[in-house]
C-alpha cells in the first residue's frame, strides 16, 4: 500500500511563515458570517500553502502475514541481501547462488510451518476466543456475516449440514484438522505432502439456504 506524506524535513517553514501571515482573511471570511464557511475557507487556504512549500513523498507500507514472525523476517532479509551480492557479481559465485536457493527452500518451509501453526492456533481458540475465529473467517471468505449454515461434503453422495453457531463452529474445526498434518521431520520435500484421512472435495457457506 503506498501512500502520500508531507516531508516536513523538506519544508520551507520561513517560506510557509510568510505567506499565511500575508493572508487577508477579510478576504476569505463570508459576509453572511456562515462559521461552516468561513472553516472551510481557511483550511483551503492554509492546505494550498502547506502544498506550495512542503514537498511530498510517497511511502510504501509492509503488509506482513500475521504468521510471519521475527525468524522469518531474519530469513528473507538476508536472501534479499544475497540476491543482491548476486546481482552485483559478474559473474556469481556458485557458492552464493547455493546459498540463495537454500535460503529459498527454508522460507518456503517455515512460512507453510507457521502458517499451519497459526491456523491450528485459531482453531483451537474457537470456544475460548471465539470472536478470534470468526474474524479470521470472514477475512479468508470475505463474508461480512457468519453463515447461516455450511455444508460438508465427507462422501461421494452425502454432505454433512450445520445450522447453528456450535456446529458450525465444529464443522470448520473438523474441515480443518483434517487438511493440516504435522510433521516432525523439518527436512522433508516441500514438493511433497500427505493426503488427510478424510477427503472432503467441497466447503459451501451461504446466507441463502
Amino acid at each position: 500500500i503506498k501512500r502520500s506524506v508531507f516531508d516536513y524535513r523538506r519544508a520551507d517553514i520561513d517560506g510557509l511563515r510568510r505567506h499565511l501571515q500575508s493572508l487577508d482573511l477579510s478576504q476569505l471570511l463570508s459576509e453572511n458570517g456562515n462559521i461552516n464557511q468561513d472553516w472551510l475557507a481557511w483550511k483551503n487556504a492554509f492546505l494550498g500553502a502547506v502544498l506550495k512549500f512542503v514537498p511530498t513523498k510517497t511511502l510504501r507500507g509492509r503488509n506482513h502475514l500475521p504468521w510471519t514472525n521475527s525468524t522469518i523476517l531474519h530469513y528473507i532479509k538476508k536472501k534479499n541481501s544475497i540476491r543482491t551480492r548476486i546481482k552485483r557479481s559478474c559473474p556469481p559465485s556458485e557458492h552464493l547462488k547455493h546459498r540463495f536457493r537454500e535460503l529459498r527452500r527454508t522460507i518456503k518451509r517455515v512460512l507453510r510451518e507457521s502458517r499451519l501453526d497459526y491456523i491450528n492456533s485459531i482453531c483451537a481458540s474457537r470456544k475460548p476466543n471465539p470472536k478470534r475465529f470468526w474474524s479470521f473467517l470472514k477475512i479468508k471468505s470475505k463474508v461480512s456475516d457468519i453463515p447461516l449454515k455450511v455444508s460438508l461434503k465427507s462422501s461421494k453422495n452425502q454432505r454433512k449440514y450445520s445450522n447453528n453457531n456450535v456446529d458450525i463452529a465444529n464443522t470448520f474445526n473438523e474441515y480443518f484438522a483434517s487438511i493440516f498434518t504435522h510433521d516432525n521431520n523439518s527436512d522433508h520435500n516441500l514438493g511433497e505432502h500427505s493426503d488427510p484421512e478424510i477427503v472432503l472435495e467441497d466447503i459451501t457457506l451461504t446466507n441463502d439456504e
